[in-house]
């Protein structure tokens, strides 16, 4: 539950991935194996995914309808960006039709949560209109920083170049950096090939290594640390101390009966009790113009 939450959190209302356009293939009548690109591909959004449910979306439209447009994930491989699904035979014949027989780039989200869930980081700073009733085409401080990496290795000057564009429009202060695990290997390894060695040097211990990398910048502290549901292409430079989680209600047992205690409720069917677990909240950014993401990030 926390898992989904913080994906919502970060990715509600854009999609947790783009299918590749290549990559894809049919196993038989009910699976289908689906590639997605490198950019928009997370090895933790999808570890311990087996078993959901996901639907595919083709510019906001469903792939297929009612219950043939539910799939559920049977296989994850991170080592080729797929997935395995299965499915109606109609679900997909559908879904083969868009990945490879005309390949098209699909969108895919947890099942029923399109148009459900909360608005994430994501949404939020690549909104460009009306967004919790203020629109940034009129207000344009209500709209955040996007920059384009253009396939490149994230560096710290690109770091610095896209937390100056916020500094521009009013960043003062401490921000933290959010990347992928595997961009986060490539900036330590760059930072640690730059290290000169100085009078703590000791020939009998080489100690080297970073759990969180901090840099002083033009608006102060930058500190830059990874998350395991960050897209391997983005990169989130966000000042916490201007975003909030508002809502009704943390992560919580939902009770039988509201305002019961019985919290175990019998599985109709089944010889079998389930908890349920409940929450009412969205993230929300104060002030977005002092955010920044940086989008198509490549590896190598």
């Amino acid at each position: 539950m926390s898992k989904r939450v913080e994906l919502a959190a970060l990715y509600g209302g854009s999609g947790l991935g783009k299918t590749a356009l290549t990559g894809s293939s049919n196993v038989d009548t009910t699976h289908e194996i689906v590639a997605f690109t490198q950019q928009t591909w997370s090895d933790g959004i999808w570890a311990g995914t087996v078993n959901s449910q996901v639907q595919f979306y083709n510019s906001g439209t469903l792939v297929s309808s009612g219950a043939d447009s539910v799939f559920t994930i049977t296989g994850v491989n991170p080592t080729l960006k797929t997935l395995t699904v299965s499915g109606t035979t109609t679900g997909i014949t559908a879904l083969n039709a868009l990945v490879v027989t005309t390949p098209t780039t699909l969108d895919i989200y947890f099942n029923s949560a399109k148009g459900n869930e909360m608005t994430g980081i994501d949404q939020i700073l690549t909104n460009t209109g009306s967004l919790f009733n203020i629109d940034a085409s009129v207000y344009d401080l209500w709209k955040a920083n996007t920059v384009d990496n253009a396939g490149g290795k994230l560096t710290f000057l690109a770091l610095q170049n896209a937390v100056a564009i916020a500094v521009g429009r009013g960043l003062d202060g401490e921000v933290d950096v959010m990347v992928n695990p595997k961009v986060w290997a490539n900036l330590v390894t760059s930072q640690s090939g730059a290290r000169r060695f100085d009078s703590s040097y000791k020939k009998t211990l080489m100690e080297n290594g970073a759990e969180k990398l901090t840099f002083y910048s033009q608006n102060g502290t930058m500190n830059i640390t990874p998350s395991l549901y960050v897209k391997e292409g983005d990169c989130f430079i966000l000042p916490f101390e201007h975003i909030q989680r508002i809502g009704s209600m943390d992560i919580e047992f939902m009770p039988q009966v509201m305002g019961s205690d019985e919290f175990f409720q019998y599985v109709p069917g089944f010889n079998a009790y389930e908890l349920r677990l409940w929450t009412n909240q969205q993230i929300f950014i104060e002030l977005p113009a002092r955010c920044v993401k940086i989008f198509d990030i490549s590896l190598s």
